[in-house]
């Protein structure tokens, strides 16, 4: 048994990763794309054999679509938290509130 395969089977605690990419490439290979797609509320592109790829989500292709989905919400609250460094702390937890149910919301998660 590898060390990803103990950090995916939950044996390791994920927080005391320091490699990342045998994990996800395990996750990628043990769970379908749809499933995958679903659960993170992304599309996940895959390059197809006809274009030179494997036809299967790498892991390369599961954290970019993660983080190109995500991007605009970090960008959106890092804004809102620089520009409203005048404001009180309550007004920068609603607006952390708000982008968040927003997020879960077109994700499908509430």
């Amino acid at each position: 048994m590898t060390q990803a395969d103990m950090v995916v089977d939950g044996v390791l605690p994920i927080d005391q990763m320091r490699e990342y990419s045998a994990p996800t490439d395990l996750v990628c290979r043990r769970v379908p794309k749809e499933i995958l797609e679903g659960v993170y509320g992304i599309g996940i592109g895959v390059k197809e054999i006809e274009e030179g790829g494997t036809g299967e989500v790498l892991w390369e292709d599961l954290l970019s679509s993660y983080a190109s989905e995500l991007a605009p919400v970090f960008v959106l609250f890092w804004h809102e938290l620089t520009v409203s460094r005048s404001r009180n702390d309550e007004s920068i937890i609603w607006y952390a509130r708000h982008i968040a149910s927003r997020t879960t919301r077109s994700q499908g998660l509430r």
